[in-house]
């Protein structure tokens, strides 16, 4: 692997996955307001309140907090107003220059900078979902090199410049094909490839021209030493052999992104970075075992000096202690009763757990009566197998429930705690799916409301009622308001006791600059999170007592959140004229 200091290696992979990663959206709910004119009037209403906190958050301390708000805030407002979206961005500019400057020293392993850059690529990527240009404009804006201009890029910008390509490119394709073309002078981008195979379903020329563009700075650059070089490399070789195949498997030259000699050209030097002394340090070859075919049918020589690299005794040995290793592969298509009887033979130290798997598969099989005989015969802590005959229960007393038998499930119901019973019964509310009978949901609702009639004393007991509350509101919107409107307070004690005994708490400082730190992601704004997320999901059905709600959030700051959480939950689920539906 790449010799890379261990905490930007984590920041790094935690920024991939972030920008692959899918954003889910708000739940699609089952009873939205009833006609246009009413959800119009929702979404003035909306609008309006988005206005008006962008006009305000001006006064709050924290710069962290008014970027939460101000990201949220524009892409909620950026399709209505353009005049106010761009000016917050501007002030949004201001704050990570504040941000940046407070970081000092540009040391790319500071965790204050990381922090910072995480809290950009959230803001940039928020607003890209609705407006990519201007979130263009805030990325090339904003950051660290902004600052500097000479310094040199990081890979935070280049995967984020990317991941607003591909948000632009059915807009643009020509400001795509120079984000591509301008590569060269940055860092790469391992989705760089994706965006030119969606560039090549707009125009295939300016795709091909892109490829080439980036195919020759990929030459020059140092493969063996530079992760974002290499990968990217790879993923081009792979997409233009795969966009160069016919239906029938030949290859159209005309088709091909690249020419066959760059391609060849590319894979002799990938070959070769991957199979020289920093690439073997690196442990490159093995990215490349999937590219033998690709590389034996344009270089066959470098495919020859791959293999033999791979099938080195170095190589050889890796694979004999990562490969064919498990279980279950080897398992195949034997049943879960089948499989049982192999574990026996398997290392002593290993059984342990793969009983405790073939138990789990079989209660995911639906066959409970296998699942309990594993658990009783060979899973030997007392823990383990209370846990496994615990998951056996839940799994018969859904499986009741399902049937419309509740009588015969109710005497494990009983025996089970307050919160995992009222959790269960949450679970089999939720699978019912639409219908006009809502009378069974309803009933189980009710009773995992009395399960958690006692007050919450948890994190952990709060977020379960916001659990109910989110199950309700698909048949009882009231009485999701009314669970909510009993939590609203004792949030408020919770946060006020917290930013009292800020510092002294297990999750560490939950406070910048005097204010909640929107950004925390320890436990307590955590549930606050969540209630912000349930208020949202309620405003679909009741926009104005969500908006109460918020309302009673005492902190400014945490209230301010509020307010835009539920004009988005308003907005995304309004059902307006098809002309006003801009997103």
């Amino acid at each position: 692997m790449f010799k890379m200091n261990k905490k930007r290696t984590v920041f790094i992979m935690v920024l991939a996955l972030s920008l692959l990663a899918v954003i889910s959206p708000l739940p699609v709910l089952s009873a939205l307001p009833s006609t246009a004119e009413t959800n119009a009037d929702v979404k003035r209403g909306a609008l309006k309140v988005v206005s008006s906190i962008l006009k305000s958050v001006s006064g709050l301390r924290s710069s962290t907090n008014r970027i939460k708000l101000r990201s949220l805030g524009v892409a909620l407002i950026a399709t209505s107003d353009q005049n106010l979206a761009r000016t917050s961005c501007q002030e949004m500019e201001s704050d990570f220059a504040e941000l940046y400057s407070a970081a000092g020293g540009g040391n790319p392993d500071d965790t204050t900078l990381q922090t910072v850059d995480l809290l950009r690529l959230e803001a940039v990527r928020t607003i890209a979902d609705v407006d990519p240009t201007m979130a263009l404009e805030v990325l090339h804006s904003t950051g660290a090199r902004a600052q500097h201009p000479t310094a040199p890029a990081g890979p935070e910008d280049a995967e984020l410049e990317a991941y607003v390509a591909g948000q632009l490119i059915d807009k643009d394709p020509r400001a795509v094909y120079e984000i591509i073309r301008g590569s060269p002078t940055r860092r790469f981008s391992a989705l760089l490839p994706d965006l030119l195979q969606r560039l090549g379903a707009h125009d295939m020329a300016m795709a091909k021209d892109a490829a080439n563009g980036l195919a020759d700075s990929l030459m020059r650059a140092d493969l063996a030493g530079r992760h974002d070089a290499f990968f990217t490399a790879v993923g081009l070789v792979n997409l233009t052999h795969t966009i160069g195949e016919d239906r029938t498997g030949g290859r159209e030259a005309g088709e091909q992104l690249l020419t066959r000699e760059k391609e060849a050209k590319l894979v002799n030097k990938l070959v070769a970075a991957a199979t020289g002394q920093r690439g073997v340090a690196n442990g490159l070859a093995p990215q490349l075992a999937d590219m033998i075919a690709v590389a034996a049918d344009v270089a066959p020589e470098s495919a020859a000096v791959l293999r033999r690299e791979l099938e080195s005794p170095r190589h050889a040995a890796v694979s004999k202690s990562t490969g064919g290793s498990d279980f279950w592969e080897r398992v195949g298509d034997r049943t879960v009763a089948e499989a049982v009887e192999l574990i026996a033979g398997e290392h002593k130290e290993e059984r342990t757990a793969l009983y405790q798997q073939a138990a789990l598969r079989a209660i995911a099989a639906g066959d409970t009566t296998l699942a309990k005989g594993i658990a009783e015969r060979f899973i030997v802590s007392p823990d383990d197998r209370e846990e496994i005959l615990r998951q056996i229960s839940r799994e018969e007393v859904l499986r009741g429930i399902d049937a419309g038998d509740v009588t015969s499930v109710r005497a494990q119901l009983v025996q089970m705690a307050p919160e995992e019973r009222a959790l269960l019964l949450i679970e089999a509310a939720n699978s019912f799916q639409g219908g006009k009978d809502v009378t069974r949901p309803l009933n189980l609702l009710q009773e995992a409301r009395v399960a958690l009639s006692s007050q919450p004393r948890t994190v952990a007991q709060l977020k379960l009622r916001l659990q109910l509350a989110e199950a309700f509101m698909r048949f009882d919107a009231v009485s999701a308001g009314n669970i909510l409107e009993g939590t609203v307070a004792q949030l408020n004690n919770v946060l006020s006791a917290a930013t009292a005994l800020d510092g002294y708490l297990s999750d560490g400082p939950i406070l910048k600059d005097g204010e909640l730190d929107l950004a925390n992601s320890g436990a307590i704004v955590g549930m606050y999170q969540a209630y912000v997320q349930t208020l949202a999901s309620l405003a679909p059905y009741d926009y104005q007592r969500a908006q109460a709600l918020a309302d009673q959030l005492q902190l400014p700051e945490a209230q301010m959140m509020a307010k835009l959480f539920v004009a988005k939950g308003a907005l995304n689920h309004a059902v307006l004229p098809t002309s006003e539906k801009a997103w």
